[in-house]
This record gives C-alpha cells, structure tokens and sequence, in this order.
C-alpha cells in the first residue's frame, strides 16, 4: 500500500462554488447533521483527446449542492448491504473490502458502498458494470427495451437491485473499482454524507443517459479542461471533486489512474471550512471513523 494522500488547504471563490453553497454554510444546525453513508463512482474513459471523466449536474431543485457537477452518486441504502447481493458481485471478499475500507464501528460493511456506487451509477446514467466481454450495459431512462424498463423500475422503488441483477443475469464488475477517496461533508451542512469514492473505467463507445430528473446533464471533460471550465465559473463543484480532478490530472490513461489511486492509502476527510474574502477555504482534516 503506497503512502498516505492527504491534499492542500484550497481556497475557492465563490464564483466556482455551487448556487446557494455559501448560503447553506451561513445556516447551520445548532447540532450537526449525522453524516450517512454514501458511495460515489468516477467514471473514466479513453478518448482521442486523451482521459476524460465523467460529470453529471445535479438539479437545481435538489436539497444538496443543487447545481452543481458531481460524479454518480448517492446515499448507501440497507439493502445495499445484504450478504445475498454480494454474492452477485464478482469481487472483492467480504473481508477485503472491509480491509480496503477500513471498516469499523457501525459503517455498513464495506461491499455495501460497492454496490451502492454500482446501483446509484445505473440509477443517474443507465450504464450498468456487468462482468463479461462487454463489461457494461447501457439503458435510457424509458422503457424502450428491457434494461431501460429495469432501471425505471428500479429508480421507481418497484424492484430492488437484486432483482434488476438477477434479470440481466451478469455479476456486478466490482474487480473492475478502485477505491480512490473518503470524505465527510463539512459539518455547516444540513445535510451530511460519509462518501467513499470509486472509479471504473468505461470505453468511449458506451453511452451515458442522465435520469432528467436528480442528474439533467452528462458531461465528458479531461479533468484539466474541467477544473479550466470551474476557474471559469462554467462548472460550479466542491472541493472532494475538485481535488479528486486534481488527482487525475497526472495520469494518461485510465489503467494508470485506477493502479496508482487505488494503491494508495486512503484517508478520512473532513474539509474545515470558513468565509474568507470572496470565497471559501477548505482545508482538509484527517479524522477517524464515527
């Protein structure tokens, strides 16, 4: 296991921050938020241009960081964590991913944020991490064919993802994730999420189908054009995703992103996060586990 990550302080102006980001910082709590377990996939592709990443913007009507461009990803649900769906993973163990993770007090287990970034990743853009040739299926958000009907079943609350996996009849590609990232949501927050993050790679021939209704957009950016594009104030993220740009920007190609992120030792952060001047500084803080 290679050494620790831990980034720099950034200071990022307002302009680049979600709408309504500062706002929401200005009106905490008067007891913080529990964060809840999460699970978030960035999704990697070779291109002629070279690597690119997968962004979503999220709805301006949503409760968290409305507006802003993210990876996919969402809260670990309790049936994420059912011993019987990891059998429909075709890895890692149980036991190492509960190492990998550093599982410990009452965290869900550690296969349980790998299928809820699988699940979450075919809920917002109908692409599906199967084991196979291919490796991954693809469906639009309608019922034009039968993995398009799965998935607004599923995004419904008709059908749970066992029963979507058994279906298409594939395992879930979890050899196919690296773990890259641990962060928790700044405690001004009201609402706090726990977040592993993932990456896989995908070809470029695979297509992606944003739900329309959380996720409105589906972006392709080499991670220096996207941060370019933040500078700007064109993509407005927070930090967990502007440094995990940051991360990426070194590498090629997506086989070497996944080998050296995922070789690291990975870290619990918890940005501290203040007003100064006009923008935010954000200055990562290694904490333990709830």
């Amino acid at each position: 296991m290679r050494s620790i990550f831990t980034p720099a302080s950034m200071l990022v102006p307002f302009h680049r921050l979600p709408s309504g980001y500062v706002g929401s910082l200005r009106l905490p709590l008067s007891e913080p938020a529990t964060p809840r377990p999460a699970a978030t996939l960035a999704l990697l592709r070779m291109a002629e241009r070279g690597m690119e990443v997968l962004l979503l913007q999220r709805s301006h009507r949503t409760r968290f960081i409305p507006g802003a461009y993210v990876f996919p990803g969402g809260r670990v649900d309790q049936k994420d964590g059912a011993p019987d769906l990891f059998e429909r993973l075709d890895g890692p163990s149980p036991e190492a991913a509960d190492a990998r993770l550093e599982i410990r007090g009452t965290s869900p287990p550690g296969l349980a944020f790998w299928v809820a970034a699988l699940r979450e990743t075919f809920e917002e853009t109908g692409v599906l991490l199967a084991s196979g040739s291919a490796g991954y299926r693809f469906a639009p958000r309608d019922e034009r064919n039968d993995l398009g009907r799965l998935r607004v079943a599923l995004h419904q609350g008709a059908m749970d993802f066992r029963t979507v996996v058994d279906t298409v009849g594939s395992k879930l590609a979890g050899r196919k994730i690296s773990y890259i990232g641990h962060w928790v949501t700044p405690v001004q927050e009201r609402q706090r999420y726990d977040a592993r993050f993932f990456a896989a790679e995908l070809p470029e021939s695979c297509p992606v189908f944003p739900d329309g209704e959380e996720m409105l957009e589906a972006i392709w950016v080499t991670p220096s054009e996207a941060l370019s594009l933040n500078r700007e104030g064109t993509l407005p993220m927070v930090f967990p995703t502007l440094v995990t740009l940051e991360a990426l920007m070194p590498f090629e190609t997506p086989a070497d992103a996944l080998r050296e992120l995922g070789g690291r030792k990975i870290p619990r952060l918890l940005p501290l996060v203040e007003e100064s001047g006009n923008g935010v500084l954000f200055t990562p803080r290694i904490t333990p586990p709830a």
